[in-house]
């Protein structure tokens, strides 16, 4: 009561009116939480809803997810984007684009039940690390087949998550691990398709430059009966593995001389190793000498390759760098131009792979008229290699899939011409016992024909297994190689 004397009138309508202050403030700040969120399920919902254009959702916003985005918002597509942590800058591309931020623990199911993940078109799942990558886009599988309410079970349609959800690894180790434990049928890639950066970018190199054609003119300059190709790769990393596979694939898709690859690297006992364990078909000794793919590891660092390194052997078709660093790549990309400028070194096209694009920017000007030799030309840039991602460009699985149905096409009109298939349909497939099956008709024959048959990849393209898969897509991706065969030109429309 004393203290309450002490107080006077003046000081307790200040204390009033900070206390009012404070209680508006605080409904002020729940009402904006709640309008807010209210409004981001508005767009959930309204966004789901719109069957007219396709929806995407990126789960995890670094630098791939960024790039994704990019492209997929300039094409008109709706985005739902969900991450641990918005900043500021993805809040403003959220703006520009109409996009929904939705962020919260991604590996945390409630939060991806908030993103209606069965009214998607494509769910990108790229969070850097591999283990938590493979464990949210299992979760997103499973949330997506989980049955209605009620216990009913989903139509097949409704649980084929294979071609909606995309998982996207940093190592290409763990992506070819997961296509081999996918064919096998265990259960760690069941529900979702995996991919890899650094593939793409290998991918993109050979298929859109004409090494095949630069061998067979190196070929010629120097007198030799049968063009080779013949490919430097500096760097044993995962992209380094990568450019060894599809160099390999060019070359014998070319139908030249049996590919050389040369790979340098300061490591290269534990590079040559990971190479064995990874691509063992490419080191099998029971393939002939003549059609062997020579496959040869050189000990030595970028910063200490020598003009005398080298000079031996075939002559070398290209240089493709990829140390990991852009700045290192950059470097040796100007050094080894510097020699082929000053004779030290047969000219041959250099391919620094720059990742991030900012010392492709500070370069470009040497790459168009004012450079006549044209001979560094950088390559790999997110920028460059997303747009050709086999989820965003349907292209080159479109002709993929045409492949296989043109291929299960004449295998059945091989079936019918040697009249397999008219006994199938009436006596079933073998074997036949003795009281019902065919007369008249070698029935060994026909069961061998029939073994044969099962042998081969046949049917629809989601029961095709993985490496099958793979098998047409590099054909498609072989295609503007066929194209240049037959005399035509190949005009990408990402060129």
């Amino acid at each position: 009561a004393s203290d309450a004397a002490c107080i006077s009138p003046d000081t307790a309508l200040e204390i009033n009116l900070a206390r009012f202050g404070a209680a508006v403030l605080l409904v002020f700040t729940v009402i904006r939480l709640l309008s807010s969120s209210l409004l981001n399920v508005t767009k959930l919902v309204t966004q789901a809803a719109n069957p007219i254009s396709e929806r995407y959702i990126l789960i995890g916003y670094g630098a791939i997810n960024q790039e994704i985005a990019g492209h997929l918002a300039r094409s008109g597509c709706r985005l739902t984007i969900a991450a641990r942590a918005v900043d500021g800058a993805a809040r403003g591309f959220a703006a520009k684009y109409r996009c929904v931020l939705v962020e919260g623990d991604v590996r945390e199911p409630r939060v991806l039940r908030r993103l209606m993940l069965r009214r998607a078109t494509r769910i990108i799942v790229a969070l850097g690390e591999d283990s938590l990558t493979l464990e949210t886009a299992q979760l997103a599988c499973d949330i997506i087949r989980s049955p209605r309410r009620g216990g009913q079970p989903r139509a097949a349609s409704e649980t084929n998550t294979k071609d909606i959800v995309f998982a996207h690894f940093t190592g290409s180790e763990m992506h070819r691990q997961l296509q081999m434990s996918s064919d096998f049928g265990l259960t760690k890639q069941r529900g979702f398709t995996g991919f890899a950066i650094r593939e793409a970018a290998a991918r993109y190199l050979f298929s859109r430059t004409w090494l095949a054609e630069t061998a067979a003119e190196a070929a010629t300059i120097e007198g030799e009966s049968k063009p080779r190709l013949h490919v430097v790769i500096v760097g044993a990393g995962d992209l380094g593995m990568a450019m060894t596979r599809e160099a390999v694939l060019h070359g014998c898709s070319a139908k030249l001389g049996r590919p050389k690859v040369t790979i340098v690297d300061r490591e290269s006992n534990a590079g040559e190793a990971r190479f064995r364990a990874a691509m063992p078909h490419l080191f099998d000794m029971t393939i002939p000498e003549k059609d062997r793919p020579e496959i040869k590891f050189t000990p030595c660092s970028a910063e200490d390759l020598c003009p005398a390194d080298l000079q031996d052997g075939a002559p070398i078709t290209a240089w493709i760098l990829c140390c990991g660093e852009d700045a290192t790549n950059h470097a040796l990309a100007m050094r080894l131009e510097g020699e082929m400028r000053r004779g030290l070194r047969p000219p041959a096209p250099i391919y620094p792979r720059i990742w991030q694009g900012n010392v492709r920017d500070g370069h470009r000007h040497r790459l168009g008229q004012e450079d006549p030799w044209r001979v560094v030309v950088p390559f790999g840039g997110m920028q460059d290699v997303v747009p050709t991602l086999g989820f965003l460009d349907k292209a080159w699985l479109e002709i993929a899939q045409s492949i296989h149905a043109a291929y299960d096409e004449t295998v059945q009109r091989n079936l019918v011409a040697s009249g397999l298939a008219a006994v199938i349909e009436q006596f079933g497939p073998p074997p036949w016992d003795d009281e019902n099956g065919p007369d008249g008709v070698d029935r060994g024959q026909l069961e061998a024909a029939w073994r044969h048959e099962q042998k081969r990849f046949r049917g629809e393209w989601a029961d095709l297994p993985e490496d099958a898969k793979l098998a047409n897509l590099a054909a498609a991706y072989q295609s503007a190689l066929r194209l240049w065969e037959l005399g035509y030109d190949w005009i990408s429309r990402f060129a």
